[in-house]
């Protein structure tokens, strides 16, 4: 793939770090919180976010580890250290194979995600339009949900589609507005949710009012909860493609952080204010609650909305396709290039860029027409996406540290990123309490899909 030739600045690759960071994962979390009980949401969530920030640290030392065995220097350059290249540089062909086919997954499942995310809220504004806001709200859909939901799976990806060939070097004051644009609009959604919040919760369609899941720990969707805040926080895979721009590359750290910083806050704050509001309402993705927003009595009064009601009720649902419009492009390049790193170079001729790209963009349109479900899509993408982009970066640092050690000597063990906080034996240990609990969700997830079989 086309390598970025500009960098960004300071503050725009804190923007596109955001960007890659913040997702539709985000408007799961209310439900996924309400899911799983206030006190057991806030601690794994907290836990998720260290682990982000200190997992983010490891893929970008085994990035400079790699540049280093690669270009006898640590400072990165404008190649991409993709995990692809780092576990091709560091473990067997076997391993390069297997993370291959897993960023490949993973990304397909992202832009599945999307494209189901995309699809469902225009089909909520279509009935919305059509004065019938509660048509398909039901999990069982009739005829005419089925039509007009594929009717919006071909009217987003018309939209989406043109967007993924724009090469991402020239998105570089599109990514530092979309980082403001996001800003806004969750300041806007946690501003009316706060409000809201004063006038006590509500209640939406047939769902009850249950303030009890603020006490609750609710064990039993562990599996639920950990995929949904997995998918909303996994940016590691994604980080050598949102760093690659940076213009400065002593500062990809900070900027890393910082990033991190910000969209952990925002998730904390989505989650577990939305759940607050509409505890057993709660969708995903959660701004289709909006579809109820009048700007009455706390926001969500019963009436015909005010004209700001109005503003902000389509503002907060167009919210997810704006932000999967900018998305879906980012999250394209980032599995062509796998795709790209895959196959023979001689495939595709002067056609391969467009053949790559087009393998990326359509098949998640396909996926979405037999699977619409968020809930059930987050629920897969979680468990891969965990393992991928918590596992992998404890075991590319470890592998890499082996290897510089046994050629270069005892003083090869540390770098630049090499801290307190990734001593080996606090990889290792990072480590196994990934594999613990990617091993635990797994069991929860596939317990909650044989119960709903039975």
């Amino acid at each position: 793939m086309e390598k970025i030739q500009k960098g960004y600045s300071f503050i725009a690759s804190i923007g596109i770090v955001i960007n890659y960071s913040i997702g539709v994962g985000v408007f799961g979390l209310p439900f996924s919180f309400y899911s799983g009980g206030l006190p057991l949401s806030m601690i794994l969530t907290s836990i998720m976010l260290l682990l982000t920030l200190i997992t983010s640290m490891y893929t970008i030392e085994a990035m400079t580890r790699t540049c280093k065995r690669k270009t006898n220097s640590d400072e990165l350059d404008q190649e991409i250290y993709d995990f692809t290249l780092i576990s091709g540089m560091w473990h067997s062909k076997q391993g390069k194979i297997l993370t291959s086919v897993l960023i490949i997954i993973v990304n397909y499942c992202y832009l599945w995600g999307y494209v189901a995310t995309g699809s469902n809220t225009l089909m909520t504004m279509y009935w919305l339009f059509k004065n019938q806001p509660q048509m398909c709200d039901t999990q069982t859909w009739n005829s005419q949900c089925n039509l007009s939901y594929y009717i919006c799976v071909i009217v987003f990806m018309i939209l989406t589609v043109p967007l993924a060939y724009v090469n991402l070097a020239q998105q570089g004051f599109l990514q530092l507005f979309m980082a403001l644009y996001r800003i806004i609009m969750f300041s806007i959604l946690l501003i009316t949710i706060t409000i809201q919040l004063f006038y006590g919760p509500v209640q939406l369609g047939n769902h009850k009012i249950d303030t009890a899941w603020t006490n609750e720990w609710k064990w039993g969707n562990f599996g639920i909860l950990f995929t949904h805040i997995s998918v909303a926080f996994s940016l590691q895979s994604c980080l050598p493609d949102a760093l690659q721009p940076v213009g400065n590359k002593k500062q990809v750290g900070l900027v890393t952080i910082i990033g991190s910083l910000i969209s952990g806050i925002i998730y904390i704050l989505v989650g577990a204010l939305c759940a607050s509001v509409f505890t057993a309402s709660s969708t995903n993705p959660v701004t289709i609650n909006y579809e109820y927003y009048t700007g009455r009595n706390g926001g969500f009064g019963i009436g015909n909305p005010t004209v700001i009601g109005y503003i902000i009720r389509y503002a907060i649902l167009i919210f997810p396709i704006v932000n999967i419009l900018n998305e879906y492009p980012l999250v394209c390049y980032t599995l062509a290039t796998n795709i790209s790193s895959t196959l023979p170079k001689s495939y595709g001729g002067k056609w391969r860029k467009y053949a790559i790209v087009s393998c990326a963009v359509f098949p998640p349109f396909v996926l979405a027409c037999l699977v619409g479900s968020v809930k059930t899509i987050a629920s897969l993408t979680g468990i891969v996406a965990f393992i991928l982009s918590y596992v992998f970066p404890c075991a590319f640092v470890l592998a890499s540290r082996r290897i510089s050690v046994a050629r270069n000597g005892i003083e090869a063990l540390k770098n630049r990123f090499y801290s307190w906080y990734s001593t080996t034996t606090t990889v290792v240990i990072v480590f196994v309490i990934c594999s613990i609990l990617s091993i635990i969700s797994t069991t929860f997830v596939l317990y909650n899909v044989f119960k709903s079989l039975v």
